[in-house]
C-alpha cells in the first residue's frame, strides 16, 4: 500500500509539469529506438551516394558506348572503303593477266568473308549492339588482311612477269635509227655500184653528212671497225639472239664491251666504205639470220618509252 502512495505522489502534477518514472525497459526502448534510426539514416544516406555515383558511372558509360560506337561505325565505314578499293586492284591485277595471256588459276578467285564463331559471342551479339558491330568490324578486318596478303602475293608474280617483259621489250629493236628517207629496202635489188642483182640485206637511210646515229634499242657493243665494204660500222647485241648493225658513219663514239640504251647515238652518218652517197645501212639479224628491219620499226604513235 505504501509502494502504491509512493508511486502516485511521483506521479503528482506539480507548477504545470509531469514526471514520469524512467524504468529500465522503457530506457532500452528508447535507445533501441535512437539506434535503429541511426542506422536507418545512415543507410539512407550510403543509398543516395551509391546512388549518385552510379548516376555519374553510367551517365560516363552511356557517353564511352555512344563514342565507342561512333568510332566503330567510321572504323566499319574506312574498312569497308579499303575492301572496296582491293577489290578495284584484284580486278585491275586480274585484267592485265587476260591482256598478257597469263593463267587466271593464281588471279582473282573472290574474296574471304566470315569466320567460324562460338556460341558465347553468337549470344553477346545478340543482347549487344556494340558486340554485334564489333563482331562484324573483327570478321571484315580478318577478311580483309587475307585478301591483301592474296592480292599482294598475285601482283608479285604479275610485277616480275611485266619486269621480264619490259626487259624483253627494252632489248627488242622498235625504232628508226636515224631520221631520212628510205633510199633502197630489204631484199633483191640493182646493187648501185656493181649494177648486178643481189640480195640486199638491210635498210638504207639517207640524210645530210653527221646525221645522228642511234641505238635502236638496249644492248652491248660486241663489234666495231672499218670494212672495204660497210666502211665504219657498229654491230650491237641486244640479246635473244637479235644483233643491229650499223655501217657507213662517218665516225662512231662508242667502244667494244659498252652498254649502251635505245636512242644512245653510236655515230654519226657518213659515206664510207662501198657507197654512193651519204646514207646509213641499218641490218637486223635474229640468230643468224637477217630480218627485214622495217617489220621491227613503229610508228612514234605505237612507241612507249
Amino acid at each position: 500500500m505504501q509502494d502504491k502512495a509512493i508511486l502516485k505522489v511521483q506521479a503528482h502534477t506539480t507548477a504545470n509539469t509531469t514526471f514520469y518514472l524512467v524504468t529500465p525497459f522503457k530506457k532500452f526502448l528508447f535507445l533501441s529506438s535512437g539506434f535503429i534510426l541511426f542506422c536507418g539514416l545512415l543507410c539512407l544516406l550510403f543509398s543516395i551516394g551509391y546512388s549518385s555515383y552510379n548516376y555519374v558511372t553510367l551517365s560516363k558509360i552511356k557517353t564511352k558506348n555512344k563514342q565507342l560506337k561512333s568510332d566503330l561505325n567510321l572504323l566499319a565505314n574506312q574498312l569497308q572503303t579499303l575492301n572496296t578499293q582491293l577489290v578495284s586492284i584484284a580486278q585491275t591485277e586480274e585484267t592485265l593477266r587476260i591482256c598478257y595471256g597469263l593463267s587466271s588459276e593464281t588471279g582473282f578467285a573472290g574474296y574471304a568473308t566470315g569466320g567460324q564463331r562460338n556460341s558465347d559471342e553468337m549470344f553477346m551479339e545478340l543482347v549487344s549492339p556494340l558486340q554485334r558491330k564489333f563482331s562484324q568490324i573483327n570478321y571484315t578486318s580478318k577478311a580483309l588482311n587475307y585478301n591483301m596478303k592474296a592480292t599482294s602475293k598475285q601482283l608479285s608474280t604479275l610485277e616480275n612477269f611485266l619486269s621480264y617483259q619490259k626487259n624483253i621489250w627494252d632489248h627488242t629493236p622498235s625504232i628508226k635509227p636515224a631520221s631520212g628517207r628510205y633510199t633502197s629496202n630489204f631484199g633483191y635489188r640493182i646493187h648501185p655500184v656493181h649494177q648486178i642483182r643481189s640480195f640486199h640485206f638491210g635498210l638504207d637511210i639517207a640524210n645530210e653528212p653527221w646525221t645522228p646515229v642511234k641505238s635502236s634499242a638496249n644492248g652491248r657493243i660486241v663489234d666495231t671497225g672499218n670494212s672495204h665494204s660497210f666502211g665504219k660500222f657498229v654491230t650491237v647485241d641486244h640479246g635473244n639472239g637479235i644483233q643491229t648493225k650499223y655501217a657507213h658513219l662517218s665516225q662512231y663514239n662508242v667502244k667494244e664491251g659498252q652498254l649502251v640504251e635505245r636512242y644512245e647515238v653510236l655515230g654519226h652518218m657518213g659515206a664510207t666504205g662501198i657507197t654512193t652517197g651519204t646514207h646509213l645501212h641499218y641490218e637486223i639479224i635474229d640468230n643468224n639470220i637477217a630480218i627485214n628491219p622495217k617489220t621491227y620499226i613503229l610508228p612514234t604513235s605505237e612507241m612507249v618509252d
